[in-house]
């Protein structure tokens, strides 16, 4: 089945969920005509070709979906030019290209970004730290390299991130150099002082000339990653987005590099 192009005129529709229907073809570029839609899910489909450019004037729009797809070609850039945005999530199809540089200029009240599983490749944009309301940030198994920068400690509100699987320089303490165990005693000076929800307290640390590394606080409730996966349940991005922000507040775990599945 298709997306027919003729229920696409309706102007006034404000929410299209299409999605687990079996859907083939590609998105026809007159679904820029229904001018008022602020939700549009056509997750886990059979979509093929590009994401119209065009979905990026639909100025109104608050959650876009489009999960588990068969999607190829770049991120239309306008899209990240939709101020009332709040969900973006496009995992698990074949997008390619690079993040654009000014990411999250336009997006001043974005709370989950979702671009796990695709062919993305290139830096992660130092402006994403202007994406002050982001929660959930999902770029696992892409092809992303260079430096993780530290300008996304500045995501406050950050409770969720997975990187994993991709290509990300990080810092290696070079223990023949003095300056590595400077380097390493100024940092456990600076984490136990740091307060976040998601965060795990930095008890303590242990290191001599072979080894080096920091005790955290016992989590008994385990991670977040048990409780946000399973074979039962088939939802929506809507109500995974959701579920995951509530489950942030309730259960302790640590906000570090994720290598296991992407959300």
């Amino acid at each position: 089945m298709k997306i027919e192009r003729a229920f696409l005129a309706c102007i006034s529709l404000r929410e299209l969920s299409l999605y687990g229907n079996n859907l083939i073809g590609s998105i026809p570029p007159s679904i820029s005509n229904a001018s008022r839609l602020e939700t549009l899910e056509l997750s886990y489909n059979s979509l093929l070709g590009n994401i119209p450019e065009r979905i990026g004037n639909l100025n109104n729009m608050n959650l876009l979906g489009i999960q588990y797809n068969q999607l190829t070609g770049s991120l239309p850039f306008k899209i990240f030019n939709i101020s009332r945005i709040e969900v973006i999530a496009f995992t698990g199809n074949s997008l390619s290209g690079s993040l654009p540089n000014g990411l999250c200029n336009g997006l001043p009240i974005l709370k989950g970004l979702y671009l796990s599983k695709n062919k993305l490749h290139g830096c992660m944009p130092k402006s994403l730290s202007n994406c002050s309301q982001l929660q959930m940030l999902s770029l696992s198994y892409n092809e992303f390299d260079r430096p993780i920068h530290i300008e996304i400690g500045r995501l406050s509100n950050l409770q969720y991130l997975y990187l994993g699987h991709n290509h990300f320089t990080v810092k290696v303490f070079n223990l023949q150099l003095d300056v590595a165990f400077k380097s390493f005693d100024t940092e456990c000076e600076v984490l136990p002082s740091l307060r976040h929800r998601n965060l795990v307290k930095v008890i303590t640390s242990c290191s001599n000339l072979d080894f080096k590394d920091l005790v955290l606080e016992y989590m008994p409730n385990g991670s977040l990653e048990k409780y946000l996966y399973s074979d039962n349940y088939f939802l929506d991005i809507k109500t995974k987005h959701n579920d995951r922000c509530g489950m942030c507040f309730g259960i302790s775990s640590p906000w570090v590099l994720a290598a296991c599945d992407p959300l």
